[in-house]
């Protein structure tokens, strides 16, 4: 009988585990759909519902080479969805997902390399991530970056 609640027990726990890990990831995928939007919706010019057509057919896109707004909206602040909220959306995912994995020091080791969210290059270099990822990219390498990201969140 005991080791049958042990057992109810530890299924109630991984069932809130996994409960945790996927409202994280679903809340930053919606963070870079939203994102996809807004910048698609600024760039072209267009209403949200042109936007999220194009978000799924890029060769429409005609100003792809488009970076000045990319850089405003995603690092200057004018955008709703910018690169720190979704800095933040990649650390909140990494920590959740972490806490599972405290017994899997290998599995710890990847999912700290693959969230890595740190500034990377060294003294008159240095980047924070959001700079390394999104400054003065055009808007076509910056939706494919952003699908990138979104394909680390199961």
């Amino acid at each position: 009988m005991l080791s049958e609640l042990s057992n109810d027990s530890t299924q109630v726990s991984r069932l809130e585990n996994f409960k945790s890990v996927s409202e994280s990831a679903s809340a930053a995928k919606n963070l870079i759909h939203a994102m996809r939007i807004e910048l698609v919706e600024y760039v072209e010019g267009v209403d949200k519902a042109t936007a999220q057509n194009l978000v799924l057919h890029p060769n429409d896109i005609i100003r792809k080479d488009n970076y000045d707004i990319v850089t405003a909206l995603l690092l200057n602040g004018q955008g709703t969805n910018n690169a720190t909220a979704l800095k933040t959306a990649i650390d909140n995912y990494k920590s959740t997902v972490l806490k599972v994995a405290t017994q899997n020091e290998k599995l710890s080791t990847k999912i700290n390399s693959l969230l890595n969210t740190n500034s990377v290059g060294e003294g008159e270099t240095l980047k924070t991530w959001e700079e390394a990822n999104f400054r003065n990219n055009m808007l076509i390498s910056t939706l494919s970056r952003l699908s990138d990201i979104e394909k680390t969140f199961v």
